[in-house]
């Protein structure tokens, strides 16, 4: 698939810039035969695919290093606990490295509308919700900046503002209902679920919390779970329809809260069509195997 996606971009007349994702860590992946990229980006490092990338933060920040290419600028989110992983890979192969902390976000304003905060002098409003969006996009922000001071590109601040606040990314943090309010969030590890945590105690309120969860076998499920303990006054376990979906029978346990259950097969249906509880907030999250579903549902 990485193949015909790189001959799809070779044979395109107007591409100024190609932005390649990486799967899974960066040091093996497919996506690293790419040997001159003009910047490499890092975005927040948590516990993902231990299985094939370490079972410590520190082992999968290294396999995330090897997107580092000699002398190729490089941007990272500062993470005090890997600060020095970061800086001595880097050294090892000339790289400039800069880094995104998060004392460098001013005047962060978090609502169920939109995040706005300011980096760098100048105040920014993207459509994307929740803290962790707002480093995201200065990640962005400072990525467009380094290509600027290498005179690769001419940045017209007006235009970055309009494409940020423009930018949307479906099955993240999005908002599918608003009456009920329902939003689904493809959160798929701990470090996904801290953020849709930390989000959702920023905008609740008086809220009752309602999440659904469904999650593939191979995830850590009862950190997640601990997590969303914080902040649920329900949880609703689900299921879906794919081969790494784990029983919803094996996660309820691991939620200590008293509003716990397993979801019927037309939960999700019944739920938008007969909500009688105008103050809730109700989130889907756990997968994006079982957001996609979610949304084809409500949807139909």
């Amino acid at each position: 698939m990485t193949i015909l996606a790189f001959l799809y971009f070779s044979k395109q007349k107007n591409i100024d810039y190609a932005i390649i994702e990486v799967g899974i860590g960066g040091l093996l992946d497919v996506t690293n035969v790419i040997k001159n990229p003009v910047l490499t980006i890092t975005a927040s490092i948590s516990l993902d695919h231990q299985n094939v990338l370490g079972e410590t933060i520190e082992e999968i920040a290294i396999q995330k290093l090897g997107i580092l290419k000699e002398k190729v600028p490089h941007i990272a989110l500062l993470q005090e606990e890997l600060e020095s992983i970061f800086i001595e890979e880097a050294k090892k192969k000339n790289v400039p490295l800069y880094f995104v902390a998060k004392g460098d976000i001013k005047d962060l304003k978090l609502s169920l509308e939109a995040t706005e905060f300011k980096f760098l002098g100048r105040r920014y409003k993207v459509r994307l919700l929740g803290e962790h969006q707002a480093y995201n996009a200065s990640l962005a922000i400072l990525g467009t900046k380094v290509l600027e001071d290498k005179k690769l590109i001419f940045l017209d601040y007006d235009k970055v503002c309009r494409g940020l606040e423009k930018t949307y990314w479906p099955g993240r943090l999005e908002i599918i209902s608003k009456n009920p309010l329902m939003l689904v969030d493809g959160a798929h590890n701990i470090g996904g679920i801290e953020s849709l945590v930390n989000f959702l105690k920023a905008v609740k309120d008086d809220k009752k919390v309602i999440v659904y969860f469904a999650v593939s076998s191979n995830k850590a499920k009862d950190q997640m779970i601990f997590k969303l303990d914080e902040v649920a006054d329900e949880i609703v376990f689900s299921e879906f329809h794919y081969k790494r979906s784990d029983k919803a029978i094996n996660l309820i346990d691991y939620s200590h809260i008293k509003n716990k259950r397993i979801a019927s097969e037309d939960e999700i249906e019944l739920k938008i069509i007969n909500n009688s509880d105008p103050n809730s907030l109700i989130i889907f999250t756990g997968s994006l195997y079982y957001v996609s579903e979610v949304i084809k549902k409500l949807k139909a």
